[in-house]
Parts: C-alpha cells; structure tokens; sequence
C-alpha cells in the first residue's frame, strides 16, 4: 500500500514539475498575443486627427456672383466638403460691395483633382440697371421724381458644379472652375442664366496656408 502511495506522489509530482514550464509558456505566449492585439488596434484605429482645418485665400473671378473679380478665401470641414466666401467692392464712388458664399461637395476625386457640386448665395449692392437709370431720368424730365441713388440692393441664387486641381508644378496652390445656373435679383434687372460664374470660367486660385 505504501508502494502504490509513494509511486502515486511520485507521478504528480513529476506531472507538476511537467506542467509547470509548460504553463508559464503558455502564459507568456497569452502575454505576447494580447500585446500583438493592442498594438494591431492601435495600428487600425489611430487617435482623432484633430488636425485644424485646412485654409486657404486668393482671388476669384465671380462676377455672376459679386459683380466683380473677389477676395476669396476657403475653409475645409473635412476631405470631401469645404465653404468658400468671396468679398469684393467693385467702386468706392458710390460704394458697391458684395459678399458671397457657397458649399462644395467632391463627388469624384483622383490624387488633388476632383469634381464638385454645390450652392452659393450671394447679395450686396451694385450699381442701378440702364432700365432703372433710364426710368429715373425719365421721370424726372416729364415732372416726376425719380430716385437719386445710382445704386441697388441685389441678391443672386446658384447652383453650382465644376472642377478644382492642383496649379501645376506646385503642391499647396489650387484651380477651382465653377459654372451653374444663377438667379439674380433686382429692382429692374432681374435675370437667369446658365454658364460660368465669369468670363474666365468661374475660375478661383487659392493657397493653402
């Protein structure tokens, strides 16, 4: 009885002694892994970019906009939409300004260069149509009064679609074309059409600062 007892302890011990290594090898190997899983989700899901957003000035031909060539700046709220502002005074005597904005969504992109759909709106004041010019003087000469302001109050509506790419050569300098149909409204000169933002294709250059 005392044999079997004595092989009996000598059995479990040696499984113990056995087992032993083998289970601080499977703990370090425990170890090893839950670090290689942090380190694999730290790796796929980095800490929020909490970046500033990306700005940008420069100048912007909008005339069906601001009337005139613009001061335009642009600020990105994230890699597929941005808001760009325009202000201009096209006369000093008697003072015109305008002040406009419009939202861009990128539908399509390759690299830096995409295509892009948005609205603006735009309003300042601006000088009289030739119809109301005309009408005032009219006016006048037939005994009326005619008003005496060579200005107007207006606000312009558009839709907007065009394309935006790097200037060549550089990589902090931008091109953004714009065309759409634009409401303008007007005491007098009210009108709709369909075609660039301006003669030069509704162009806008800007630097990323």
């Amino acid at each position: 009885m005392k044999s079997n007892t004595s092989q009996l302890i000598l059995v479990i011990t040696a499984l113990c002694l056995i087992a032993s290594p083998q289970a601080v090898a499977r703990e370090k190997t425990k170890t090893k892994i839950q670090e290689t899983s942090k380190n694999t989700v730290s790796m796929e899901d980095p800490a929020p970019n909490t970046a500033p957003k990306k700005l940008a000035v420069g100048i912007a031909s909008s005339e069906q906009l601001t009337k005139a060539t613009a001061f335009t700046g642009i600020m990105e709220l994230d890699s597929k939409n941005l808001i760009q502002a325009y202000f201009a005074v096209p006369s000093s005597s008697p003072f015109q300004f305008s002040l406009a904005g419009a939202y861009k969504h990128t539908l399509a992109e390759h690299g830096s260069a995409g295509l892009h759909v948005g609205g603006g709106l735009g309003f300042g004041i601006t000088s009289k149509s030739a119809a109301a010019l005309i009408g005032n003087s009219l006016a006048e000469a037939f005994g009326g009064t005619g008003s005496s302001s060579a200005t107007d109050f207006y606000v312009s509506f558009a839709g907007i679609g065009g394309i935006h790419m790097p200037f060549p050569g550089t990589s902090n300098v931008m091109i953004h074309f714009d065309a759409g149909p634009v409401l303008h409204i007007q005491s007098g000169a009210n009108d709709f059409n369909i075609g660039a933002l301006s003669g030069l294709l509704g162009a806008s250059i800007v630097y990323y600062l």
